[in-house]
């Protein structure tokens, strides 16, 4: 940010939890906020492998 420091209670928190679930896909769950504030960000989602040839 322009070369300036951020105070500490500005520096945004982030909890993120990643694992494999039962179809062997990978999973994630990403929340990010500020302290005092809350939330700001929060996704989740899966992925899963693609053969070769898109099927």
């Amino acid at each position: 940010m322009a070369g300036l420091p951020l105070p500490v209670w500005l520096t945004p928190v982030s909890r993120a939890r990643e694992y494999q679930d039962e179809k062997g896909r990978f999973c994630f769950d990403v929340d990010v906020g500020l302290p005092g504030i809350g939330r700001l960000v929060h996704y989740q989602g899966w992925l899963s492998q693609v053969s070769e040839g898109g099927k």
